[in-house]
């Protein structure tokens, strides 16, 4: 008997926008409004057949500055002792194209430049085009991309902006009071619909500081099943080496003919989703570490395309849940974008005219990742230590995940999902 084994990833990205001056002060309503255009609860039930765009440039952009610089990364502070990094491009391309709506001038045409767009008639159509090839529920996967602005009473706004946000880059926006409990308690409702509850009692640690006049908060939920099961007798305990120890995990073990790259530097398995998505996992040579790999153009340009031969492998893949945060205040201006985050330089007029002396404090990511072989997403019971592997057939291909790796979740119209490096699965 073979196991559906579910893929479980869920992220959030959170953006600041401090109090900053303002010519008005709305008065303040008695409860928290909020106005939507995008049903959260129901889903298509089919996905929408999709080329998708050229986002060639923007991701690799950010895996390089992100992956491929791991003193990013906030887990980093003992560079001895790496952990496990995650970021989802796609719902960062969402969350900045609603951030170069709310700009203007050369704030906003920072943030296009980086998204890799001459207009904002293009953008939109790149993020109808993301969203309806994201957003959908099949009987093997859940694909749940979130987009939602926080806002408090003095912040001056018009219903026609939030209008055209809501409809052209399908974002809920929320507004009440931010020192108080009940917005707060709506965003971490809307945040648990959004995410399947993988943060659990997480959530209670999400605040608004007092100073908060906007939040943006991005969220993606995807669950699916592998094309291909693993057996039951496919799961043993293997030694990994993490930079500084042996650990030992169980993985998922099997031979079949699997899609696969062998670079210079690399060697790249993939394994394919239900429906239609691939997970690449990059293997780097003896000397080469993952971060390297993130940060070579030439593995970037090959993700982006992949080009592969079916091998007959013998293919371990470790499980794992893991958890990754990034802030991106200090990567984005590496990339150019840098007077959204300058109170006497940028420009929110996107906004409302009314708006002066703002800037962004805080972009955050944070991401949860489950790859289980048998579709729970909580921690599952130990299992049976096996005494052998299987017979080996002849000229097969050893692929063997026992030491770092980097990874990604690659959809079929071209949209990377997820990108990571695993440094530690047991973390």
């Amino acid at each position: 008997m073979k196991k559906k084994a579910i893929l479980c990833c869920l992220l959030c990205l959170v953006m600041f926008l401090p109090a900053c001056q303002s010519n008005r002060v709305e008065e303040t309503p008695a409860r928290p409004g909020f106005h939507t255009n995008t049903v959260l609860s129901e889903y298509p039930s089919q996905r929408e057949e999709s080329e998708g765009f050229d986002h060639a440039s923007f991701d690799a952009a950010i895996i390089a500055a992100t992956l491929g610089n791991p003193a990013s990364h906030e887990q980093t502070q003992n560079q001895t002792n790496p952990g496990n990094y995650m970021i989802s491009p796609s719902s960062l391309y969402l969350a900045m194209s609603s951030l170069a709506y709310l700009t203007d001038g050369t704030t906003r045409f920072q943030i296009t430049r980086l998204l890799d767009v001459d207009k904002m008639s293009e953008l939109q159509d790149n993020i109808r085009t993301l969203w309806n090839s994201q957003f959908y529920q099949t009987s093997n996967t859940t694909s749940l991309m979130g987009s939602s602005l926080w806002m408090t009473y003095k912040l001056p706004f018009t219903q026609e902006a939030m209008a055209k946000v809501s409809e052209n880059y399908y974002t809920s926006f929320y507004y009440g009071m931010p020192e108080g409990s009940t917005l707060l308690n709506y965003y971490r409702e809307w945040f648990a619909s959004m995410s399947g509850s993988l943060f659990g009692e997480e959530l209670n640690e999400i605040t608004f500081p007092e100073e908060m006049l906007l939040a943006s908060s991005s969220t993606l939920y995807y669950k699916a099943a592998w094309k291909e099961g693993f057996p039951d007798s496919s799961f043993r305990e293997h030694s990994f080496y993490t930079p500084t120890e042996e650990v030992y995990v169980y993985m998922m073990d099997m031979n079949k003919e699997y899609p696969y790259h062998q670079d210079v530097t690399f060697g790249a398995a993939g394994i394919e989703l239900a429906d239609g998505a691939m997970m690449w996992f990059l293997l780097p040579v003896e000397g080469v570490s993952p971060a390297q790999l993130a940060a070579d153009p030439a593995v970037l340009s090959w993700l982006n395309d992949p080009s592969c031969d079916q091998r007959l492998m013998s293919i371990h893949i470790p499980r794992f849940d893991i958890k990754s945060y990034t802030e991106f205040k200090d990567i984005l201006p590496d990339l150019g974008v840098t007077e959204v985050f300058k109170t006497k330089r940028s420009n929110f007029t996107g906004l409302t005219s009314d708006l002066k002396g703002c800037a962004l404090s805080r972009i955050d990511q944070r991401i949860r990742l489950i790859l289980y072989e048998d579709g729970l997403v909580s921690a599952p019971e130990p299992l049976q230590k096996a005494e052998s592997l299987d017979r080996v057939p002849e000229n097969t291909l050893e692929f063997y995940l026992n030491r770092p790796f980097m990874f990604a979740l690659r959809d079929a119209d071209g949209t990377l999902i997820y990108v990571g490096i695993v440094n530690d699965p047991t973390k």
